[in-house]
């Protein structure tokens, strides 16, 4: 698809060009854990009668790798994720009731285009305007066997805050291929996505997090129209190093939300019409806790 060679050349070249002229990089590691999460794939079924359902929760802790870094035409974001179901999101086939894994990555390129220009192009609450490429891609081994692939490409402003906060508004175009339309890879309609990503300095630590709103993107795998999908998560998180007096952003740790309606895209609340007690989407409102350690 063409959209899709482009974005991937101008992330690739991107990525290419800051790897050998780093001006400044963070990278972590990062614990999530969250009691209360949805998931697509989970049983529901009260009574056994196969018509009254309740919503379950998922324990849920995810494991992960951040890096942000900048160059001179611009910065890089990458997150990778291994996200780990206990027994009531279970792995498919596997005896004993284990949880689901799913892998899952993210990749962003901000090309800065006051450093295009040669001059700053922002000024007052507006620090920069940017030109955004990247992709998600994951991976799980539920009952569903989900396998996206997303790329978005559009402009993003940022505001003039300690920390940063960036909005872009992009065109999202998304691959995703299931047990139920194995071997083909659904593509669905390119949409629109509003996204935000925020790291803005507080007290003793920050407060950080990422929200992103993104548009009906036609029917699913069953035939049925998707709708606005919105996922928030958000956290305060604590410099512990600033606290104790001692080296300040090395160790973070505090508390967070996360909210996910329409996951996916479905409608919440939908279920499988062929396999009863099989809950579709269901909205995640969950507190989480979040620790971090930077170098």
């Amino acid at each position: 698809m063409k959209i899709a060679r482009i974005v991937a050349a101008v992330a690739l070249g991107g990525c290419a060009l800051s790897a050998s002229a780093l001006d400044w990089s963070d990278t972590s590691l990062f614990v999530n854990h969250g009691p209360s999460y949805k998931f697509p794939g989970t049983r529901f079924d009260l009574g056994g009668d196969g018509r009254n359902y309740r919503e379950q929760d998922v324990r849920v802790t995810t494991y992960g790798l951040q890096h942000v870094s900048g160059y001179r035409y611009g910065t890089n974001f990458a997150n990778i994720e291994w996200i780990r179901s206990n027994g009531k999101d279970p792995a498919d086939g596997v005896a004993g009731a284990q949880g689901a894994d799913e892998i899952f990555g993210v990749f962003r390129h901000t090309l800065s285009l006051s450093a295009v220009a040669g001059k700053p192009l922002g000024g007052g609450f507006i620090r920069d305007y940017g030109l955004v490429t990247g992709f998600n891609a994951g991976t799980k081994n539920n009952a569903i066997h989900a396998r996206p692939f997303d790329l978005v490409a559009g402009p993003s402003v940022s505001f003039n805050v300690p920390g940063f906060w960036d909005v872009g508004l992009y065109a999202y175009h998304e691959r995703n291929q299931n047990r139920y339309n194995s071997p083909i890879r659904q593509r669905f309609d390119t949409t629109w996505q509003l996204a935000s990503a925020w790291g803005i300095d507080v007290g003793p630590g920050k407060f950080k997090g990422f929200v992103s709103i993104t548009g009906p993107k036609g029917n699913d795998t069953a035939g049925v129209g998707t709708r606005t999908e919105t996922l928030l998560e958000a956290f305060y998180m604590v410099d512990l190093g600033q606290l104790a007096g001692a080296r300040k952003g090395q160790f973070y740790a505090g508390p967070g939300l996360q909210y996910w309606e329409h996951k996916y895209g479905t409608y919440d609340g939908a279920a499988s019409a062929s396999v009863p007690g099989f809950i579709v989407s269901k909205t995640t409102r969950t507190p989480l806790l979040r620790v971090e350690a930077h170098f």
